[in-house]
């Protein structure tokens, strides 16, 4: 595992690959731990958090074959670099949705289009892991698929339960109170980071 780890530090795409599934893995932590609070707690639409997941996990499933034509046809990196570049943009629409009645179909939509653009990830990261594999073996000469492979994965879990813990500690600095019915300025703000 060393020999491999030391052969991967030399590897640069691997290294940016690597940092990419760092961020997403961190990201998409801080997003779950939060969501289920922000929906429920802060919103007010625990009754409605099904349609909240479902709808948006149906639409990201529509338009894998859309990703899948692009990464094709493009680069997938650059099509994973401008869906998550997209995604960061559209993100903080999120401070624009305030409580109420009138918020639930503008969540809806939102929840919907980040979860399109997030599936260009699962279409484009596991082909842009096999590019630093293909990278690898023509460097060294030594086939390292399953090594790779098994970390980018673990890679993606572990950051993915640091994210997580992250939200959670963003959550109690700002003070959220999940059991309120009203939330201070500061804790509005920390569900929404």
């Amino acid at each position: 595992l060393a020999a491999a780890l030391r052969d991967l530090y030399h590897n640069r795409p691997a290294r940016i690959v690597f940092f990419s599934i760092v961020l997403l893995g961190t990201a998409s932590g801080i997003y779950l731990s939060a969501f289920f609070l922000y929906v429920n707690s802060y919103m007010g639409y625990g009754d409605k958090i099904s349609y909240l997941w479902a709808i948006p996990a149906v639409a990201s499933i529509l338009v894998m074959p859309g990703w899948l034509y692009l990464c094709n046809r493009f680069d997938r990196h650059r099509v994973w670099s401008w869906a998550a570049l997209a995604g960061s943009i559209l993100l903080p629409a999120v401070f624009f949705i305030e409580p109420g009645s009138s918020s639930f179909m503008p969540l809806v939509v939102l929840f919907s289009v980040l979860a399109v653009l997030g599936g260009a990830s699962s279409i484009a990261a596991p082909g842009i892991v096999g590019d630093v594999i293909d990278y690898h073996t023509l460097k060294t000469g030594e086939n390292r698929a399953a090594q790779i492979q098994a970390l980018s994965t673990i890679i993606l879990k572990m950051t993915m339960a640091v994210g997580t813990a992250l939200g959670f500690y963003i959550l109690t600095f700002f003070d959220f109170d999940p059991t309120s019915k009203t939330q201070t300025e500061g804790a509005s703000l920390g569900i929404k980071l």
